[in-house]
């Protein structure tokens, strides 16, 4: 059983202020996997500073800057793929073929991406206007622990 007790906050894992705890449990043999320490409402107003702290700088970052980290990224999600594949089988609940699949969807997100900074206009003339797509802000999101599978065709 492990237990999960680090927030990434600020470019580093650090432990939460948060006390609560919430139980990882398998969904295919309703045992108890670890649990997590769940980040309270400090947490979030401290990771929401760390982000507005950062987006000062990262805002002003160019987009062969930005392909970097997203070809970084890639590559460290590359050298872990049995361990995303083996994790989402464990607790998701899902197929092998499920797995590998969702962990390919995963990947080619982030050659998505790239491509579509190589290719995307971010000055554009409308009319008599110049239209300018600059960051403006953090951004929170939350992300569902479910999926959807969508066949290629």
């Amino acid at each position: 059983m492990r237990t999960i007790d680090k927030i990434y906050i600020n470019g580093a894992f650090v432990p939460p202020i948060g006390k609560d705890r919430f139980n990882l449990i398998s969904p295919t043999t309703n045992k108890k996997l670890g649990e997590v320490v769940l980040g309270n409402t400090e947490d979030t107003l401290n990771a929401i500073d760390a982000a507005k702290k950062a987006f000062k700088t990262f805002s002003k970052t160019t987009i062969a800057e930005r392909i970097t980290y997203l070809q970084n990224l890639q590559a460290s999600i590359e050298k872990r793929k049995q361990d995303f594949i083996d994790i989402t089988v464990e607790e998701y609940g899902g197929t092998f073929q499920f797995a590998t699949i969702s962990y390919s969807y995963m990947l080619n997100s982030f050659t998505s991406a790239i491509k579509l900074l190589t290719t995307y206009t971010f000055n554009k003339t409308m009319g008599e206007s110049e239209v300018q797509m600059t960051p403006v802000g953090v951004v929170g999101i939350i992300i569902p622990w479910n999926s959807v599978l969508f066949a290629e065709n």
